[in-house]
């Protein structure tokens, strides 16, 4: 009888036995699934390295010898220190976008955006002088425009931590996040002045300057979701704005364009904003208990008008702390797009106990906001004897893509795949 995989472990009909791994995949980046051809998109972006790689699989993980050279594209660049991804965002033509932050000095950085043809082949005529990229030099970040350390003190630091992002395009803009900055540029890759009048707005809320979490891009416009800038510790709220293509606030969502969603006894810092692709709500992962072992995840829903969603959890947080001492701190958040209420949720964290056993974990949760018993244990998939689950995606039929780091008890090699897990 040939062995039948339950719900959340390797799938091995994908790539090598449900792991991908390339010699030029050798720094997790964001990914993207494209609908209409089933196409996967991962990137790299090595710190040892001038230059970015894309690579193109098909829908079971082989790679597609018609993309770049034999799969892979690389798009060089120049005047950085490094440059790290954060999303990459493909037009209705096949163009690809892939969005960053070059840091050009230390603890310094510039939105950049990269652009490749549908074939993979670096666009020219995007940039400056021949160059497939633009760096838009008047947005500029430093670290302290980011939250302290927001991990305790374990294996698994800070710099190893993917920033949570998002973005999209909207009426023939594109629309993305850039540390604490909401950039608007044209598909030809100039800023668009008529967001904000400069084509960027810096966080703030009441006057006050704000950690940007995430954003959401939709046809009602732009949801950011920011955290009270932290003075001895983070506070228990966050709040959802919505903004206009002009970078004004809506003041028809919530109240007077301002939803705040608060977790009382729990600090809170947003990482992870999505639209449910089939019910019209968000729901929204943040960081709880900051800073301590203890680190969680709280799940909040929330529908298009800012008014709660009370088919998730009777319109309450979610919160996801596995036992005391256990950290499950939130990574990446995907819906899997399947109709209605058959919609899952899944839920890449950060997680180590007291033991420090940190294998990859991902959770999945019905779409009334309880976990799945029918995924993994309990809806906790715990895959390998290490490992960190850094971006997830949906495949069309639901199936969940990982990219991470992983060490099966099978092999002594620690590496980065992108595997997927049975549904």
């Amino acid at each position: 009888m040939p062995n039948i995989s339950k719900a959340g472990e390797l799938d091995p009909t994908f790539a090598s036995r449900g792991r991908f791994s390339h010699h030029q995949y050798n720094h997790v980046g964001p990914m993207a699934v494209l609908e209409s051809t089933g196409h996967i998109l991962v990137s790299s972006a090595h710190r040892t390295e001038q230059h970015i790689k894309l690579l193109r699989l098909d829908a079971g993980g082989v790679p597609d010898r018609e993309f770049g050279t034999d799969g892979v594209a690389i798009v060089e660049y120049t005047g950085a220190l490094r440059v790290f991804l954060s999303t990459i965002i493909t037009d209705e033509t096949g163009g690809i976008y892939v969005v960053g932050d070059f840091n050009y000095a230390p603890d310094s950085y510039y939105p950049v955006v990269f652009h490749l043809l549908p074939d993979g082949k670096p666009d020219t005529q995007f940039g400056e002088n021949g160059q497939a990229y633009r760096v838009y030099r008047s947005i500029s970040s430093t670290r302290q425009h980011r939250p302290i350390n927001s991990t305790p003190g374990s294996k698994h630091s800070s710099s190893t931590t993917p920033r949570s992002t998002s973005g999209s395009i909207w009426d023939g803009v594109l629309y993305f996040h850039s540390r604490d900055h909401i950039v608007a540029i044209t598909l030809n890759g100039d800023l668009d002045t008529e967001f904000n009048g400069t084509g960027f707005w810096g966080a703030a809320h009441e006057g006050q300057p704000v950690l940007l979490g995430a954003i959401a891009v939709t046809e009602q416009g732009i949801y950011a979701a920011h955290t009270p800038m932290p003075i001895e510790d983070y506070q228990s709220h966050v709040i959802v704005t919505r903004l206009d293509h002009r970078a004004n606030v809506d003041e028809t969502f919530a109240a007077h364009g301002h939803l705040q969603l608060s977790t009382p006894g729990h600090t809170l810092l947003a990482a992870r904003l999505e639209q449910s692709t089939s019910n019209h709500h968000f729901v929204l992962a943040c960081r709880t208990d900051i800073n301590t072992y203890d680190e969680g995840t709280a799940l909040m829903s929330f529908k298009r008008d800012g008014a709660p969603n009370t088919h998730f959890n009777a319109g309450q947080p979610v919160i996801i702390q596995k036992d005391p001492s256990v950290m499950a701190s939130a990574l990446d958040l995907a819906f899997d797009g399947q109709p209605g209420d058959h919609e899952k949720i899944y839920l890449a964290v950060m997680y180590e106990d007291e033991a420090a056993r940190d294998p990859l974990v991902l959770l999945r949760f019905n779409s009334d906001g309880t976990l799945d018993n029918n995924f993994g244990t309990a809806g906790w998939a715990f895959v390998g004897e290490s490992g960190t689950a850094l971006k997830v995606s949906c495949q069309a039929n639901g199936q969940p893509l990982v990219a991470c780091n992983l060490k099966l008890a099978t092999d002594p090699r620690t590496g980065l795949y992108l595997v997927r897990l049975t549904r």
